[in-house]
């Protein structure tokens, strides 16, 4: 059996990277593949502690080949350190002589001039770059990247979403995913669930997808409204409470994503490409975070409300072709391995 080390955004609480996680760990195995996964706290088999120098090393040594992803791991939006650990996984890899696959990654942004060198000379020696979006690939090949670069899609894709029961605790609701640490007014957003509200005559839930970050920012629209938030750390949980909504506005990439599995109406909230990608691939309109105001916010709900079931039909469409480009990442690790 082949051994891969898996570095990636695990074990923060994310459910986004939880989900890919989980992906990781299903196919990896079905191709015969025993996955070694970087966390922040071992809880179980297979995990090796992110910041343990000599643990990273021996996982290295001991594992046929090294993957980073997917996620958006290579970026220097929320910091420099962050990027430069994804990249030093890499380096470990080759310095091992171990083939090194970046597997169904969103690129970017990767703003200073350094991390643009040190991301195209690391990539330059990967063995397999796959990326979910064509802008990633645009923006590899404009830092110098000369490796070919697969366009595939995010690995949440192959999330298998077996029977969800419907949540039975509420009536029937929407829900407001928020996103934390980020310039927003706490009085537009909590104008912004009324308004949901008051448009539909439904409740408005508040969902946050990674709690330490999300879950302040969501208490205080709670706090201001009355609305309720939902805390959960598990996906197929998160997926139960989205299933049972009848509209999503979405902050976090995963949340557009899961709507998206789900088949509901979604309206993205963009603050960053990702967004804007994703969306795009499924021709869905969103807002520009910068752009959030009450007036933008209820045209585009006012929208969203009169087009549901031709939205819904577009995704359900596309869907199966998100799908099949998920499925090309493990393709390609089949015919790098072997």
């Amino acid at each position: 059996m082949n051994k891969a080390l898996i570095s990636g955004y695990f074990g923060f609480g994310n459910i986004g990277d939880e989900a890919i996680k989980i992906v990781l760990r299903k196919e990896l195995s079905s191709l015969n593949v025993y996955p070694q996964f970087l966390v922040k706290e071992v809880k179980e088999a297979g995990e090796i502690k992110r910041d343990n120098l000599w643990d990273i090393i021996r996982g290295v040594v001991t594992s046929n080949f090294v993957i980073s992803g997917g996620g958006g791991l290579l970026q220097d939006r929320t910091s420099s350190r962050s990027l430069y650990y994804y990249l030093s996984i890499l380096i470990l890899a080759k310095i091992f002589k171990k083939k090194a696959f970046i597997i169904g990654q969103g690129i970017g942004p990767i703003n200073r001039n350094i991390n643009r060198i040190l991301t195209k000379i690391t990539l330059n020696k990967c063995d397999l770059i796959s990326v979910r979006d064509g802008a990633s690939k645009k923006l590899l090949e404009e830092i110098g990247v000369k490796k070919e670069i697969f366009v595939t899609q995010d690995l949440s894709f192959l999330y298998e979403i077996e029977f969800l029961k419907k949540d039975l605790s509420h009536t029937q609701y929407n829900i407001l995913q928020v996103k934390g640490r980020e310039n927003i007014d706490i009085e537009e957003m909590a104008d912004i669930a009324r308004l949901m509200h008051d448009k539909t005559k439904e409740e408005t839930v508040i969902l946050p997808f990674f709690r330490n970050v999300d879950e302040p920012f969501a208490r205080e629209i709670e706090k201001r409204t009355g609305f309720k938030v939902l805390v959960k750390d598990n996906v197929d949980e998160v997926l139960t409470i989205m299933n049972s909504a009848h509209i999503i506005v979405g902050m976090r990439y995963h949340s557009l994503l899961f709507s998206i599995l789900l088949q509901k109406p979604v309206l993205p909230i963009f603050y960053d490409n990702k967004m804007r990608n994703l969306s795009k691939f499924f021709e869905l309109d969103g807002i520009d975070i910068d752009k959030l105001n009450l007036p933008n916010f209820s045209k585009a709900f006012d929208t969203l409300l009169k087009n549901e079931e031709e939205i819904k039909k577009r995704i359900k469409d596309k869907l199966p072709i998100a799908k099949a480009y998920a499925r090309k990442n493990f393709d390609l690790i089949i015919k790098y391995i072997s």
